[in-house]
């Protein structure tokens, strides 16, 4: 039950930070630390550095099929002792995934907000975040 709360408590916390990100950012660029990290919104039509843009109903397709692979063996490892920190990587990609999931579905691509001005880092936003801790989380798990 709990990794299920930490998803959706993911979905809720990026769902929100992407709708207060287009009310308060609409047309406009917030700057921080010496404008090295950037807020301002852009809708990626396709998935991670815009590979596949405008390839929307193909996205939905394969990310729906990823998603529910991942619920289900979530669900059986729930059933199992031990695995938390897997667990936990599973929970926070299926959070950032779905989440991400809702923006293609609704407008056809993701609301984008967060960019980090060094090395040609895309523009992001929380759910990406969760979806790189969570794939770091499993990367871990199976090296221990």
């Amino acid at each position: 039950m709990l990794f299920f709360i930490i998803t959706i408590t993911i979905v809720i916390l990026d769902r929100f930070s992407k709708s207060m990100a287009v009310k308060k950012l609409n047309d406009k660029t917030v700057y921080f630390m010496k404008q090295k990290i950037q807020l301002f919104v852009i809708e990626n039509r396709g998935v991670a550095f815009s590979l596949l843009t405008g390839k929307v109903k193909m996205i939905i397709k394969v990310s729906l099929i990823l998603l529910l692979a991942m619920i289900i063996y979530l669900i059986l490892l729930i059933q199992n002792e031990g695995q938390s920190l897997l667990k936990m990587g599973i929970s926070f990609m299926i959070g950032g995934g779905f989440s991400n999931l809702v923006d293609r579905i609704l407008y056809e691509g993701v609301i984008d907000y967060i960019y980090i001005n060094f090395k040609k880092c895309p523009v992001f936003n929380f759910a990406d975040i969760f979806i790189l801790i969570g794939s770091l989380m499993i990367l871990i798990s199976a090296l221990i």
